[in-house]
């Protein structure tokens, strides 16, 4: 491990500028709710892309709605079928000093940014993982969504090569230095790799040596709709059920006043770990993601990139399980980043 950054905190009177990257495909009602998170933030000095992964939907014609100046809309002509795709090429077109990532049914507390910037001011540090809270609208009220669980205290980029992939999730939950950023490089597309790209990404985050800060705070609500699924939506894609119940998380975050939520997400929490309903974060002892973490750790040699190179069936696997359950849709092949990066610039000249 090795580390090439100078460590510099933010000066107190200080407004750095944080660029927003938000990848989204065809959900343009939650996106509306997202976006309206991240105007209500009370650190005001962003710019937003939001790099949709070739969007069929009206997701253009509502972000004009917002009649939000800071907010840029690139649609990319080609469909990568994940996140790592467009928050690469949104990494590429990033100007910020800080580059906060939301995915597009996620949430912001109010105060997620201030807080991010607060943190890099006081500790320096390269990268910021706020904690989320996980819900579901499944639970006696379908029309309320359930916190049914949360980023562990105290995370570590450390403790991440050897715990499930959402050790590190939601990537809504990372603030990262532009100057880290450019060391780090664009996250890995699933047909490069056999893990989950943030899983890759965290690994590679912690091989060049990025410093962590990680918040106690939750200032992420996650939707994590596809925990548990109604009889009568086992066969429908997660993007085409309704998110009719984060309107009124929506409506909490604009007012500001979100003592009452977060007093709910702790009863929540409480009642869903009683029920058993949460799941393990804790690193875990014996699979093949440790063995080959491991493995990589103390020699160097990454088991799981040469697994990647000699056969595509983790992409065909993985990401098509992913699809089929999001869109219904498959994917016989990911779009060059470099091709989809030069169309953005283009769109932005």
């Amino acid at each position: 491990m090795f580390n090439l950054l100078k460590k510099e905190k933010i000066s107190p009177n200080d407004k750095p500028l944080i660029t927003i990257v938000v990848a989204t495909f065809n959900r343009a009602d939650a996106l509306a709710l997202t976006l309206r998170s991240a105007i209500a933030q009370t650190y005001k000095n962003w710019h937003m892309l939001v790099i949709g992964d070739a969007c069929t939907d009206d997701t253009e014609r509502m972000i004009e709605t917002l009649h939000e100046s800071r907010i840029q809309f690139i649609n990319l002509p080609e469909r990568f079928g994940e996140q790592a795709g467009p928050n690469s090429v949104g990494i590429a077109l990033a100007k910020g000093d800080y580059v906060a990532f939301l995915n597009h049914d996620d949430l912001w507390l109010p105060t997620h940014l201030e807080l991010a910037v607060d943190t890099f001011r006081s500790q320096g540090g390269d990268l910021y993982w706020s904690r989320a809270a996980f819900y579901t609208n499944r639970g006696p009220r379908l029309d309320l969504p359930m916190f049914v669980e949360a980023s562990p205290i105290a995370r570590s980029i450390e403790d991440a090569y050897d715990a499930p992939f959402y050790y590190s999730e939601p990537i809504s939950s990372w603030v990262i230095t532009k100057q880290a950023l450019e060391l780090l490089g664009f996250m890995r597309l699933s047909s490069e790799i056999s893990v989950v790209p943030i899983y890759d990404y965290v690994v590679r985050a912690h091989e060049i040596g990025l410093t962590l800060c990680a918040s106690e705070q939750i200032t992420v609500l996650k939707d994590n709709m596809n925990q548990v699924r109604l009889p009568r939506e086992e066969t429908l894609p997660h993007y085409s059920i309704t998110c009719q119940y984060n309107h009124c998380l929506i409506d909490t975050i604009e007012s500001q006043d979100v003592a009452l939520l977060k007093a709910k997400i702790d009863n929540d929490l409480w009642l869903s770990q009683q029920l058993n309903m949460n799941r393990s974060f804790a690193p875990q002892l014996k699979t093949n993601q440790t063995n080959a973490s491991r493995i990589r750790r103390n020699s160097g040699i990454d088991i799981i990139k040469l697994k990647a190179q000699s056969s595509r069936t983790h992409f065909m696997g993985r990401l098509g399980i992913a699809l089929k359950g999001r869109t219904g849709e498959s994917l016989s092949f990911q779009p060059k980043l470099e091709e989809m990066i030069q169309f953005a610039k283009r769109q932005l000249d």
